[in-house]
Order: structure tokens, then sequence, then C-alpha cells
């Protein structure tokens, strides 16, 4: 048999390069400091002009007439008491019933119109029983007293 062949010898790889060296980056510049802007003195505000007033103003109002005399404290309003009441009961009694017809008949304008009757009335009654003495008088039993002053 023939001897075989001598493999050749392999060939030796070639080393790699070596990479180049980084370079380091550049230091980044600074910015420049700001200026500062030249400080200025503060401005005052000026006053407002204060408008000149007439020595008397105008009369374009017709004078108050004078308020009526108060009742004194034994008479204080007991006659006409409830008569106020009994007016002041028929005019809320009065709205009411009308404002049950509106509603009933289904206007609304009208509606809210006796609406605003009624309410005018309640006050108005219930002022008239206030101030006509229809109410008890009041009874502070029972409340801390008031705090020396």
């Amino acid at each position: 048999p023939q001897t075989p062949a001598v493999p050749q010898t392999p060939a030796v790889p070639q080393t790699p390069a070596v990479p180049a060296a980084p370079q380091t980056p550049a230091a980044p510049q600074t910015p420049a400091a700001p200026q500062t802007p030249q400080a200025k003195p503060p401005v005052e505000p000026k006053a407002p002009a204060v408008p000149d007033v007439p020595a008397a103003p105008p009369s374009i109002l017709p004078a108050l007439p004078g308020a009526p005399a108060l009742p004194s404290r034994e008479n204080a309003g007991r006659a006409a008491a409830p008569d106020l009441r009994a007016d002041a009961l028929k005019a809320l009694q009065t709205s009411v019933d009308a404002l049950v017809k509106t509603s009933a008949a289904g206007d609304a304008a009208a509606r809210d119109a006796a609406a605003k009757k009624v309410v005018t009335g309640l006050v108005n009654f219930v002022a008239a029983a206030t101030l006509g003495g229809g109410l008890p008088a009041p009874d502070l039993a029972g409340l801390p007293g008031l705090p020396p002053s």
C-alpha cells in the first residue's frame, strides 16, 4: 500500500489587529455665566388724583316724608292688631284660592304670578301676627344666663 501522504501543516492564523485606542471625547465647554442686569431703583406708584367734591351734593331726590310717630307702650296697636291679622288672613286666603284656580286651569304664567301672591300674603300674615301680638310671650326659662360684661 502506499504510504499516506503527510498532511500539510496548517497555516497559522493571522493575529488580529489591535484596535486603535478609543479617543476620549473633548471636554464640554462650560457656558458663559449669565450677566446680571443692572439694578434699577424701584419705581414708586403714583397716587391717584383726588377728585374735586362739590361743596353740597346736587339735590336730585325729593325730600323724604316724615316718619310716623311711634305708638305709646300702653296702646301698642292693640286695637289695630286684630284688624291687621284679619286683613292679612283674608288676603292670604284669597291668594290661595286664586292659586288653586290657576293651577287647575293649567296657565303657567298666571300660576307663577298667583304663587308669588301667596308667598307675599303668607309673609304679610306672619308679620301681622308677630307685630300684632298674636304670638305668646317669649319664655327663656332653662337657658343659661348671659356672661358678665
